[in-house]
């Protein structure tokens, strides 16, 4: 059950404030039943898990990039190389997600990475009025739009999940 949180400040928090973008900062019990793949992020762990995205580290034909899926699918690499015209993906490993975001690599933010990573993220999220993204630290959410979400990351959109 997510739960709000008092506050938390992370690269990710910091670009919304300065774009002056509304969103809400939620605080989850990690669950130790999370795979590595789903982030540290469970989807018990929230009232709603079919907006809970998470931000996998992929790369394309050697470009890494931020891919956004919600957190009880699998990224589609395939699809993902399809979406950005490249010819294959991989999953990165966590220490290649977490030197090129800057966050820890099982909390990923697609906001205020330290390096400019293209964002693709799933078209699924449009369904919704908020989705949650990872704060960049364990343990924290952001809510948010994700109108604004495509709007700061510059991200597109496509079909990259695959239901489990």
């Amino acid at each position: 059950m997510a739960k709000k949180s008092v506050a938390v400040h992370t690269n990710a928090t910091k670009v919304l404030y300065q774009a002056n973008v509304p969103y809400a900062i939620h605080q989850y019990e990690q669950s130790e039943a999370a795979t590595q793949e789903q982030q540290g992020l469970h989807p018990d762990a929230f009232d709603h898990p079919e907006r809970v995205f998470r931000t996998v580290v992929t790369v394309v034909d050697d470009e890494p990039l931020a891919a956004l899926v919600p957190v009880d699918c699998v990224l589609d690499g395939p699809l993902v190389a399809a979406a950005v015209g490249g010819e294959s993906a991989t999953i990165a490993d966590s220490e290649l997600a977490a030197e090129t975001t800057g966050f820890p690599a099982n909390a990923v933010s697609p906001l205020g990475t330290k390096s400019d990573l293209p964002v693709l993220i799933d078209v699924c999220a449009l369904d919704f009025k908020t989705i949650y993204v990872s704060a960049g630290e364990e343990g924290f959410t952001i809510e948010l739009a994700p109108a604004d979400l495509l709007t700061l990351t510059n991200a597109r959109t496509a079909p990259i999940a695959r239901r489990l």
